[in-house]
C-alpha cells in the first residue's frame, strides 16, 4: 500500500483513513486549532527541528496493488513516484509500505525526495499495532510529522528510524523468521514453534507470521538481506520449495496452515499436513 498526502490545506478540514481504509475527518493545522494528543506531535517535530512550516495532513489515500513478481516491485515503485509527481500538488507526500528496499532507492527517482518517507505496517493491518515510519537523510521534518500524526490517527504505535535494508523490524524479525524455518527444518511440528513463542509471550508464532506476511515477500527479502549483512542471515532452502508449490500463505489461502472452511479445531488453527510432503518433512 502506498499512500499520497496533500501539503498545507490552509485551514480547512481535511480527511484521513483508519487502520480499516475508512476515511474520516481530522482537525485542520493553522490558528485556533485545538490541541490534540494524536496531533501534537506535528508541532512539537517542526519546533524541534526549527522548521516554521505549517505540517501537512492527510488529503489523499491512494491504494495501489504491488506485483506479485518481486522482480518488479522495485520498479513499479520508481513508476508511482514519478507517476504520482506529475499528477499531484508540489507538496505531495509520498509514503512506501515496502518493507525491504531502502527509502532513499525509491526517492532516489524522485523530484523531490523530501517528501518521500516509508510508513511500513504489518500484516494483518487491522490488527498489529506497530507502523514503522521510516526517514531518509532528506526527508523534510514536516514530512515525518505527517506520518506520525496519520498513524497515531489510525491508532497505531509508532516508531521513526532511519533508513537502511529492512530497517528496524525486518532486520531483527529476519533472524528470528530464518531460525523458526531452520527448527522446522530439522522436524520440529509447526504447531509446536508457533505454540512455544506464544507461551512465551508474542501474539502470532513465526511459522504464523510467515503465512500473514506471505512466504513469497519472505523469500524475496532473503536475499536483500543477505546482500546487506551477510551469510548469518542466510535463510533455508525450504522457502523456494515453498515458493515452487505457489504457497504465499493467506493470501492465497496455501501456507503452513488450513485455509476456508476447516480451518480450526476445538478453537486452534490447523496446519496443513500437506506441507511436510512439500518441504519432505517427517515431524517429530
Amino acid at each position: 500500500m502506498h499512500g499520497a498526502t496533500g501539503g498545507k490545506n490552509g485551514g480547512m478540514p481535511v480527511t484521513a483513513p483508519d487502520s480499516n481504509g475508512v476515511t474520516s475527518e481530522v482537525p485542520a493545522a493553522g490558528a485556533g486549532r485545538t490541541r490534540n494528543p494524536n496531533t501534537d506531535v506535528l508541532d512539537a517535530c517542526c519546533e524541534d527541528s526549527g522548521s516554521t512550516r505549517s505540517p501537512a495532513f492527510l488529503t489523499t489515500w491512494i491504494r495501489v496493488t504491488s506485483s506479485t513478481c518481486p522482480r518488479t516491485r522495485a520498479g513499479r515503485r520508481w513508476t508511482m513516484v514519478t507517476e504520482i509527481e506529475k499528477s499531484c500538488s508540489p507538496e505531495t507526500i509520498f509514503a512506501s509500505n515496502t518493507s525491504s528496499i531502502p527509502i532513499s532507492k525509491i526517492a532516489s527517482v524522485a523530484k523531490r525526495p523530501e517528501l518521500v518517507v516509508g510508513m511500513h505496517y504489518f500484516s494483518p493491518v487491522q490488527k498489529m499495532p506497530l507502523l514503522e515510519v521510516i526517514r531518509t537523510d532528506k526527508t523534510a521534518p514536516w514530512v515525518v510529522a505527517t506520518a506520525v500524526a496519520i498513524g497515531k490517527k489510525q491508532g497505531k504505535t509508532v516508531i521513526v528510524v532511519n533508513d537502511g535494508t529492512g530497517f528496524y523490524t525486518s532486520r531483527i524479525l529476519g533472524p528470528l523468521m530464518n531460525e523458526a524455518a531452520y527448527i522446522l527444518a530439522e522436524g520440529i511440528a509447526v504447531e509446536d514453534i508457533d505454540g512455544a513463542m506464544r507461551a512465551w509471550g508474542w501474539p502470532v508464532g513465526p511459522i504464523t507470521l510467515l503465512d500473514e506476511v506471505g512466504i513469497d515477500i519472505a523469500a524475496h527479502i532473503g536475499p536483500i538481506m543477505v546482500e546487506a549483512f551477510g551469510e548469518r542471515m542466510t535463510p533455508p532452502p525450504m522457502f523456494a520449495k515453498l515458493v515452487a508449490d505457489d504457497r504465499k500463505g493467506r493470501k492465497n489461502e496455501r501456507g503452513f496452515y488450513v485455509y476456508g472452511g476447516k480451518r480450526k479445531k476445538e478453537g486452534k488453527k490447523l496446519v496443513d499436513q500437506s506441507v511436510y510432503r512439500v518441504l519432505g518433512i517427517d515431524p517429530k
